[in-house]
């Protein structure tokens, strides 16, 4: 086993919304702090704080074979690591989770537009999966299934078929 440790990128903490809205937040802070006065410099910085806490927050897994661990975390302003090692002995399995989520948006028309978007994430289990974590989501099944074949490779988990199913949102 090799003795580095591997990271994967789970995406943003917050939705697309969120993270336009801390971009926002970022320029009008800026501008307050540029063209305003002492009290609106004093929103601005707390603008900017919020601005890129909401932007850049990001979340992974950390996983190191050698020791036998690995960890969920969550990078604040996309620098600062949080989340606790656990250890990884009581997960046997690796596999790919394959799935389509269909979102609803309504108008005020009474139409309906569905959003499909594939999804394609590997988790570790254990004997069932209910007690899963999540490890990585790729972009595609290619690439999901190279991160999962190369994990179990590594901390010798045994790669499982994982049946997909498609999920509905509104």
């Amino acid at each position: 086993m090799d003795n580095k440790k591997i990271t994967y990128p789970c995406g943003m903490v917050f939705q697309t919304g969120i993270i336009l809205a801390g971009w926002t937040f970022i320029a009008a802070g800026t501008y307050a702090i540029i063209y305003a006065s002492t009290a609106s410099m004093i929103l601005g910085v707390i603008l900017i704080i919020a601005g890129l806490f909401t932007a850049l927050s990001k979340q992974g897994t950390d996983i190191h074979p050698a020791e036998g661990k690995f960890r969920e975390f969550t990078k604040i302003f996309g620098l600062i690591k949080i989340g606790s090692w656990q250890r990884i002995d009581s997960f046997q399995n690796i596999g790919v989770f394959s799935y389509t989520v269909e979102e609803g948006i309504y108008s005020q028309s009474n139409r309906k537009n569905i959003l499909k978007n594939e999804r394609h994430e590997v988790y570790i289990f254990g004997n069932n999966l209910r007690d899963r974590k999540l490890i990585f989501r790729a972009k595609n099944p290619q690439q999901a299934m190279e991160s999962a074949k190369f994990l179990s490779e590594s901390c010798g988990w045994k790669l499982q078929d994982i049946k997909s199913k498609n999920r509905k949102k509104q």
